[in-house]
Formats: C-alpha cells, structure tokens, sequence
C-alpha cells in the first residue's frame, strides 16, 4: 500500500518526466529556442568547461612538488642576503615608499589591495633559496595579507599565484564576565608590529617554506597585492631550512615542574582561534556552577597552518620534557600532527609532524621518539616560547592524489558533456 508522501513523490516524478517530454520538440529542440542559441549556449558550456579543465591540469602539471623534483641547483647554505627596500625597488615603484614605518631600520612600502610592486635582487650564485619580507600588518582587517610572487615575469610554481602572511593577534589582558558570573570569550586583539616570513605554501600542504631555484645575477620579483592594507620592508634570499635528524633523546634531571593553561595564548596566528569552558575534572580550573575558560576551542583550533604560541619562564637551565593534555576526537582512528618549535625554531626531526593520537577524552602524555624514548629539549634560564602549528605535510601525498583523481574525474565529465 502506497502512503500519501509516496504517491506524492511518484506524481511528482511523472510529473518531471511528462513537463520534460512537453518542453521538447520532435527535433529535440526546446520550443521558443533556436537551434542557433542552443549550440552557442553548448559551446560556453564547453568553454568554461575547458578553461576549468586548463587550470586543473595545469595546476597539477606546475605544482611545487612536480617543479621541485626538476630542479638542478644545489640548496644555497651561505649567509642570509639582505637588500633594503629603498634599494631594491624599482624607478616605476618607488612611489610606493614612505617613511611613516612604524620604527623600522629604514624605508618601507605602503601597499594594499590592487598595488604591484617591482623588486629587483642580486642572486649571488645559482642555487635553491628561500624568499622572506619584513612586513607589518596595521590595518582592522582579521584576514591575513595576500599576495601573488612572480619571478621575471612569470610564476615559478603554481603556489606562487598566492601566498598568505598571517598577522599576531594577543589577549586583551582583561576577562569577560557575563551578568551571571560566567567566564566568556573576548575579541582578541592585532599586535602591530613587524614580523618575518619566508614564501610558504597559502594551503599549508608544506610545513616548511618553499625553496626557489634562482639563477645567478640580477632578477626581477613582482609582487601583486589581493589583500590588506600593510608595510613592506626588506627582501632576504636565505638558505631552505633543514630540520636536523633525531639521533637520541636527553634525559631531563631534576624535579622542576612548569605547568602553562592552555587557554592562556601568549601569540595566535589567527584571530578565530579562541578558549572555551568545560565542566570537567580533567582539564583545569574548573567550577560547578560558573563557566570558566579553561581550554583551546577545538572547533577553533583546526586548520593546518594555525598555530598558537605560550611563554613561559625557566628558573633552571637543564634539560626539559614536554607533555601535553589533549583531546583529539575529530579524526577517528587517525591521528593529528603538529610541528612543535622553542623559541621559533624546531629542535630535531622527532617534533617535526608529531603526531597526536586519537583521543575521546583528555589524555596527558608526553612526548615521545619512535622508539618510545621521551623527548627532552635544552633550555637556558630565562623567557622561552613554545609554538604548536597544526600540520597536514604527512598526508599531503594522499591530497594530492585526490587532486589527480578529480582533474581525471573533470576530463572525464567534459568528454562526456562534448558527446
């Protein structure tokens, strides 16, 4: 027996079927429409069909990992080249300089949305380099700034059509109390000062920063602004970064103990990111009857590339384990990887991809070699930093195989719209 909704959804499919023989003519053309129209609205399908189809294939074919693998010249390993911007830039750019800097050395750019600038460099020897700016974010904006990299005119790979520069963002320093005594979130706020970063990739498929094959002598970058409102100052070309390989783990003496909340950012990458209150004996403070923030948001703190920052102090140089209360319940039976730096840098392969199990519920555990060693790092007394940005470089392999099957599934659906 047929109910009411099913013997609806039947008339409505005859329905379907008997307006769609209506709507067609014996010759297959729908009354009202040439036959002239209808092939020229065939052909812009099959136009954007074709432009998207080029920019897939030619995103896959000019990617950096299929240039990379071309390249000839060996990794630059001399000192950081550093060229002023005053000198760098060219006669047609130099409109762009100011000397509003904000405390810099020197001259710097002003640039927002829809400038070009054109630099030129001495390449000392040919060779892999890596490109990083001195820049200052100084707008209201919460977007990073954006920008496209050309190298004499052209794009040496496909990640250079846009580069993202993310801005520090800082706690208030003051809590939020709501009326009924709960702890809430405050808008975090824009650290306007200059900062240092080399080409990286916009997707944060690399967890390093992307090196570029240069030829000696003097080249021309071009830089085209998509977003913000900032300051440009000097231009290095500095040897790739390489992570130095894990060979054993220190053992940390000792019974000094450093405990930081986890809700208390000392720096964040990204202004979304944000605490939250749980009402749970494993995380702390916590109280019964009032919210108090007391953990990272999980739905905030889940993008690769972001990455949160906490300071904290040693009263005794020594070596140190680093364990972590967590939870990781997003990704069931896979875990999360985090590339974890002191004082910006990342001390040997072991803290590079870390991963981090899956977890339903908090767990505290420190981290650990692959041969279950526990992994100790040497600090000096005094104020350190401790960076963890989340990392997608062990599964990019996998992304971009996905990438290949769509722009094959692409083709496959224009030959069949041609047909």
């Amino acid at each position: 027996m047929l109910g009411r909704s099913s013997a609806k959804r039947i008339l409505a499919l005859a329905m379907a079927v008997v307006m769609t023989l209506c709507a067609m003519g014996a010759s297959g053309v729908r009354e009202g429409v040439s036959a002239a129209d209808k092939a020229a609205g065939t052909r812009n399908l099959l136009t954007a069909s074709d432009i998207a189809s080029s920019i897939s294939a030619e995103r896959l074919a000019t990617r950096y990992s299929t240039v990379s693998g071309g390249y000839t010249a060996n990794r630059y390993a001399g000192q950081d080249v550093t060229f002023p911007i005053a000198d760098a830039v060219t006669e047609e750019s130099r409109a762009l300089l100011t000397s509003d800097n904000y405390g810099y050395s020197g001259p710097a750019a002003a640039l927002k949305h829809g400038d070009v600038i054109e630099l030129t460099v001495d390449v000392p020897k040919t060779a892999l380099y890596c490109i990083g700016f001195d820049y200052l974010s100084y707008d209201s904006s919460i977007l990073p700034i954006e920008f496209s990299l050309m190298i004499d005119g052209e794009f040496p790979f496909y990640e250079l059509r846009s580069l993202k520069f993310e801005t520090s963002w800082v706690s208030s320093g003051k809590k939020s109390i709501d009326r009924y005594g709960n702890e809430i979130v405050t808008l975090p706020d824009k650290l306007v000062r200059w900062e240092y970063k080399e080409v990286s990739d916009a997707g944060y498929r690399y967890d390093l920063p992307l090196a570029i094959q240069l030829e000696a002598g003097r080249r021309t970058i071009t830089l085209s602004i998509k977003e913000g409102t900032f300051l440009l100052g000097n231009v290095a070309l500095s040897a790739p970064e390489e992570i130095a390989p894990h060979t054993s783990s220190q053992k940390a003496e000792g019974k000094a103990l450093i405990t930081i909340q986890g809700e208390d950012f000392y720096i964040r990458n990204d202004s979304s990111i944000h605490a939250v209150g749980e009402y749970s004996s494993s995380v702390a403070p916590s109280y019964i009857k009032e919210t108090i923030l007391n953990t990272v948001d999980e739905d905030s703190f889940n993008e690769a590339g972001q990455t949160v920052t906490y300071s904290f102090e040693v009263e005794e140089s020594g070596y140190y384990y680093t364990a972590l209360n967590y939870r990781q319940s997003e990704k069931n039976g896979f875990p999360v990887f985090l590339d974890i730096r002191y004082d910006g840098n990342i001390p040997d392969s072991a803290f590079n991809n870390y991963p981090l199990e899956y977890a339903t519920k908090y767990t505290t555990s420190a981290l650990e070699a692959e041969d279950g060693s526990k992994l100790g790092v040497y600090l000096e007394k005094g104020m350190h930093t401790v960076s963890f940005t989340i990392s997608q470089d062990p599964v990019r392999f996998a992304l971009e195989a996905v990438d290949e099957i769509m722009n094959g599934i692409s083709d496959l659906s224009l030959e069949v719209t041609k047909v």
